[in-house]
Order: C-alpha cells, then structure tokens, then sequence
C-alpha cells in the first residue's frame, strides 16, 4: 500500500507541474510578456498598455531627427530670403547708377516711379455762390504717402491752386501744383527730397496723357536737382522721375 500510494502522489504532483509550465511557455510564444521566474514559477505580464506607451515613445522620438531639419530648413530659408533681399537693393541701386550714365547724368540719377497715395487734403472751397468753379481756390495735403511696390520710401506735401472753371469729377479739372516729394533713404531712393512744380490735367487717368512737371530743386542727396518728372492718376498719383541732382 505505501508503494502505491506513492506512485499516485507523484502523479497527482506532476500533472499541475507540467500544465503550468505549458502555460506559461504558451503565453511566452504568444508575446504577451509572461515571464518564469526560476526557483519560483511565478508570471509578470508588462501589460497592453504598456507596449502602447513604449511604441507611441518610439515613434515620437523618430519624429524629432524631422523635425530638428524642417526647423533648420525654415532658418536657411529665412536666411536666404534676407540676402536675396539685400541683393535686390543692390541691383537696384546699380540700375540707378546706370540710368545716370545712360542719361549724361554727372552726379545722382533721380529715375523710376513712385506712387503718392493717403493724402491728408485741406481744401478751400473752390466755388462761388452760384456754384461755378472759382480759379485760385487752393487744395493743401501733407503727410501723403510715397510708394514702390508696396514699400514706404517717404512723404509728399504740396498745394495746387485751380487754374480754370472746368468741371471734373466734382472739382476743378485742371491745376497748377508746388510740392515735394521728401525721400527717407530706403529702397532705391537716398535720402533727400525733390520739388516738382508745374499743371496737371485730372484728365490723364481717363486719357492716359501724363502731365509733365519740372523738377526745381533738391535737398540733401539731391541737392540742385534738376529734370522733369510725368504725373498721371491711377491707385493714386504717379510720378515718373527723370532728373539729375
């Protein structure tokens, strides 16, 4: 009986033992994170959520080499920007240098066109009492706004007096106007400022025939200019500069 008895109790023994190590190598070669801890055959499972959080580590850590190089590119972008415009200005500044040739000009060439917009105007009533235009009535703006493109390169102020009782618009048609064009040395133009005096037609922006003004004189880098410049309507009142200083 003691011999059988211990034939069975080494069956009953060995049949948990064998189950449990095949579970436990079954979860192994599932990947599921089962581990066997020798001496003791206990399990330790890392867990799904886990290898989520370690995957989605991984993947973020692939992005930064990425993102490292799209800022770099954004620099190199940002610096090649500012030295394409520094060379523009530059080739800019050669053009003018090279009108002054062409021109016969000796000293600085006053050339290219400007666009004044954002009159600040003050008129004095231009009409009498039975409503006809009045020759003499003046207009006065200040502070306009000269334009390249869309660069502020200075301000304009000037007056014109109405030389005639024709109607345009609302206003006299034809005017004589003194004023100057004040530029504060950005883009292609030095500091200083040209006077231009002569009429102006309203006119032009339909007929496309530009008035022509002298220039009279300069300040600063133009100091003693002289020439002509057009003067015709479109998004506000273009001068097209032709003088010498």
């Amino acid at each position: 009986h003691k011999k059988t008895l211990s034939v069975k109790s080494t069956s009953i023994t060995a049949k948990p033992s064998k189950m449990k190590i095949s579970f436990l190598t079954t979860l192994s070669l599932l990947g599921l994170g089962a581990t066997i801890v020798h001496g003791h055959d206990s399990l330790r499972s890392t867990g799904v959520g886990d290898v989520a959080e370690d995957s989605n580590t991984a993947h973020k850590m692939k992005l930064i080499p990425l993102q490292m190089k799209l800022m770099a590119l954004e620099r190199s972008m940002a610096t090649s920007l500012e030295t394409l415009t520094t060379k523009v200005a530059a080739v800019e500044i050669v053009n003018t240098q090279m009108a002054a040739v062409e021109t016969g000009c000796k000293g600085t060439a006053i050339t290219g066109t400007v666009v004044v917009t954002n009159h600040k105007v003050h008129n004095v009533p231009g009409k009498d009492e039975a409503g006809a235009f009045l020759p003499a009535a003046h207009t006065v703006w200040h502070d306009a706004d000269i334009m390249v493109g869309k660069k502020n390169v200075g301000s304009s102020q000037g007056s014109c007096i109405q030389t005639s009782q024709v109607e345009w618009m609302g206003m006299g048609r034809f005017i004589n106007c003194i004023l100057t064009l004040s530029f504060n040395g950005s883009g292609i133009y030095q500091s200083g400022s040209v006077m231009l005096q002569g009429g102006f037609d309203f006119n032009s922006g339909i007929s496309g025939v530009a008035s022509v003004l002298a220039v009279t004189g300069g300040t600063g880098a133009y100091a003693g200019a002289s020439g002509e410049s057009t003067l015709s309507l479109g998004n506000g009142f273009v001068y097209g500069l032709d003088a010498c200083a």
